[in-house]
């Protein structure tokens, strides 16, 4: 038996959605422009001269014996390798959220990172979209939107996804679970609608 080809329904601002064999497939990439190049100045920066000082240092044989003072100076290697393991991140992982009629998804990829989230489609009650202050800049906020699940007895709200920069990503991905599992909208606390 052959296996359904993937479909590409369509793209939405930054997101990809896919029709797959698996459910739908909403796919974005964590690209912060402005975080990638401050954090590759740094990193790159901080890895310099932290590394060159380490490598002149052997050379003249400075680590002839131990001395307390040398587990601080360990803490700049450590920054630098943390700052390039996050570099690497924003650079290239995507996060990506598969929803069936079961169960919801999200998954953060290829490294490692946190924004795994999953939610069981037996214990949601409703769906909807919350608009949060995710930073300011120059002191006035930026929103970010998320798509959340209640659950059944209501006390419970379960992130599907967060992060997402414009409302029609967070608004396809609500209608989409809401039609897959079957959910009546229903208005709720703190939900937001840019429609009415």
């Amino acid at each position: 038996m052959t296996q359904k080809p993937d479909v590409q329904l369509y793209e939405i601002h930054t997101m990809n959605i896919k029709k797959t064999a698996d459910g739908y497939v909403f796919e974005k990439e964590l690209k912060r422009r402005g975080l990638l190049f401050f954090f590759l100045f740094f990193t790159t920066f901080w890895n310099g001269v932290t590394w060159t000082i380490i490598g002149s240092m052997m050379k003249t044989k400075s680590f002839t014996h131990f001395e307390p003072e040398m587990l601080l100076f360990l803490l700049h290697p450590a920054i630098g390798l943390g700052t390039l393991y996050f570099t690497m991140v924003i650079a290239f992982n995507k996060y990506k959220l598969v929803v069936n009629d079961k169960v919801a998804q999200t998954t953060t990829g290829p490294l490692p990172w946190v924004g795994n989230f999953k939610v069981n489609r037996s214990r949601v009650g409703q769906i909807y979209v919350e608009q949060y202050v995710a930073y300011y800049r120059d002191d006035e906020p930026v929103y970010r939107f998320s798509v959340k699940a209640i659950s059944l007895g209501g006390n419970i709200h379960n992130y599907i996804m967060k992060g997402l920069q414009h409302y029609e990503e967070a608004l396809i991905i609500e209608k989409t679970l809401e039609e897959l599992w079957q959910i009546k909208d229903h208005e709720v606390k703190n939900e937001y609608r840019q429609y009415a």
